[in-house]
């Protein structure tokens, strides 16, 4: 089957990938999420690609990361709003779920467009909001897969 090298996004860990990592090794491929070194302020975009090809060669056994992954935080929830919100103070936080509203799609079709007529590229797309690999990681895998049927 196929090795699949797992990058977060900014701040981000190999642990958003848990629940992807799972599902595709339950498909019979290898999976490897990555953490970056996001905290150190002297990485930059040499080190972070380093930690990548290092992970992608085997070189980083600790980096991998396996099916027995759940994706729960510690106290076992998930909460991606707080997530995203995370150096924001309480009182603040309780009061910013009065203001998560809805957003419009036409920002993403703009996004689409580009991606087609600047790159060639018909990006897939997927239910799952923001954190896609924790919310659809079945969905996320079977898109990915489909790239290597191509």
């Amino acid at each position: 089957m196929s090795t699949y090298v797992l990058v977060p996004g900014a701040g981000g860990e190999a642990w958003y990938w848990s629940r992807v990592v799972g599902e595709l090794t339950r498909r019979g491929h290898e999976a490897i999420a990555v953490d970056l070194p996001a905290a150190d302020e002297s990485a930059g975009l040499a080190e972070y690609v380093d930690v990548v090809v290092a992970a992608a060669e085997g070189q980083d056994e600790a980096r991998r990361r396996n099916d027995e992954q759940e994706g729960r935080s510690p106290d076992g929830e998930f909460d991606p709003f707080t997530y995203f919100l995370h150096d924001v103070p309480p009182d603040v936080l309780a009061e910013a779920w009065d203001h998560d509203s809805d957003q419009s799609g036409r920002p993403f079709e703009f996004q689409r467009r580009v991606s087609r007529e600047r790159l060639g590229v018909t990006p897939g797309v997927l239910p799952g909001g923001h954190l896609v690999a924790l919310s659809n990681p079945v969905g996320l895998v079977g898109l990915l897969e489909s790239y290597q049927r191509r």
